[in-house]
């Protein structure tokens, strides 16, 4: 009988086998773990990115534009967890809620625990430029 010596492997053989892999996977997994944290906080920075994106549209609005604060004083606008994104101005807000009808999910741990985040929007002295700024980067977006 052909095969008979083919006793497969040996439990010490199986032992240093699992025993390898433990520490392949104890040295992989917190690697793998920044690299997902870190695709979260990309996914929750560019919803927010979206969202200041949608202000900007929104702004475009004649009811909005003309509802809009002057010089030193700006509308806010906050993104919270959990609620859709809300503002201080009724047009803006309506407008906003038309474009991003649902409510705020953060994926990330930085963004959860931080809280609501704003957008600041204003209108220069002339009324011509929109300055739009948020409270997840230092300086104002273009």
């Amino acid at each position: 009988m052909k095969g008979m010596d083919n006793r497969g492997f040996s439990l010490m053989e199986l032992i240093i086998t699992i025993a390898i892999m433990a520490v392949l996977m104890s040295v992989l997994t917190p690697q793998l773990l920044r690299y997902v944290e870190s695709s979260r906080i990309q996914k929750d920075e560019t919803f927010l990115s979206e969202v200041e994106s949608a202000v900007k549209v929104a702004c475009a609005s004649m009811d909005v534009y003309d509802a809009l604060p002057s010089g030193d004083v700006y509308a806010t606008v906050t993104i919270d967890e959990g609620s859709p994104v809300t503002s201080d101005i009724t047009p803006l807000e309506e407008e906003l809620h038309r474009i991003i009808p649902d409510s705020v999910d953060f994926v990330s741990k930085k963004y959860e625990a931080a809280g609501a985040q704003t957008v600041h929007v204003s209108i220069d002295t002339y009324r011509k430029i929109v300055i739009v700024t948020n409270s997840w980067e230092a300086a104002p977006a273009p």
